[in-house]
């Protein structure tokens, strides 16, 4: 009885206690302008020697190709950039692809990163046509 209540309240406490390095996907992504049919859906982060390394998943809710555009800024623990601004890169997903970005730090000085992403079709660029 005494191990079953001891395993309960370790289960608790593993679960009230907050990690420090888990924040919502929100938190960790800005979009230039609404991107309709690319979004960031899932992320994965790894530290290896030091290095940030991420695994960034992208969907496409649309049947036809959709191209969109991403970068990373890099900053340390006062949110300050550690790297200079990155070059966007290109991403194409075909219809309804899902598909995974594998990205890494350029620097160990890189303590947290925000992901920038563009759809090329974005709510944006269509006056009066928002959801």
């Amino acid at each position: 009885m005494m191990l079953r209540s001891l395993a309960l309240a370790l289960a608790l406490c593993l679960t009230v206690l907050p990690n420090a390095q888990a924040q919502s996907l929100a938190a960790k992504v800005d979009y230039v302008g609404t991107s309709r049919h690319i979004t960031v859906t899932g992320l994965m982060r790894r530290d290896v020697n030091g290095f940030i390394n991420l695994v960034i998943e992208l969907t496409n809710s649309d049947y036809d190709d959709q191209e969109g555009y991403y970068r990373l800024t890099w900053v340390d623990d006062a949110g300050f950039p550690v790297w200079e601004e990155e070059a966007w890169k290109p991403v194409l997903l075909h219809g309804s692809e899902k598909k995974t970005v594998l990205v890494a730090a350029p620097t160990n000085r890189a303590t947290d990163f925000k992901i920038v992403f563009s759809g090329e079709r974005n709510w944006a660029d269509l006056p009066g046509s928002r959801p």
